[in-house]
């Protein structure tokens, strides 16, 4: 199935890709620094997340995919706007990491789709709001 759309975010942290991996992999901190997530719950195998997006309330049911700690961390995103998958890579050495957040559109539903350049806006936005909370959670030492 090809991606109808994908936008990523990158930083650089001082930190190691060891810690940036763990938070970034701890589903139960998601909140901390997710633009749209007011909070998350358990729901069998993955988790559900509460959060707001365009002036509605945004439940999401969220699955982990891929853990190859500590260079990539993989969750999906189901709920009625579609299916998305949040992928992060991490590289580092000496205590400093590059972080890059990619959000990829695996189904978008129709309201979705004809609102395609909107989301577009704010979802590259969103990134990169993500990216800087991550930093400053870990470098002033939040985490």
């Amino acid at each position: 199935m090809a991606l109808m759309q994908s936008f990523s975010a990158e930083i650089e942290i001082e930190a190691p890709r060891e810690r940036v991996y763990e938070y970034v992999s701890d589903m139960t901190r998601h909140h901390e620094w997710a633009a749209n997530t007011i909070r998350l719950e358990p729901d069998g195998d993955g988790y559900r997340s509460y959060g707001r997006q365009v002036g509605h309330e945004n439940r999401n049911l969220l699955t982990i995919v891929e853990r190859t700690p500590p260079i990539r961390f993989v969750f999906e995103s189901l709920g009625r706007e579609g299916r998305f998958r949040h992928v992060f890579e991490i590289e580092g050495a000496a205590g400093k990491t590059h972080l890059v957040k990619r959000f990829e559109v695996v189904h978008a539903a129709a309201p979705l789709r004809i609102l395609s350049p909107l989301f577009s806006l704010v979802g590259r936005r969103n990134m990169r709001g993500d990216v800087r909370r991550i930093k400053a959670r870990l470098e002033a030492g939040a985490v």
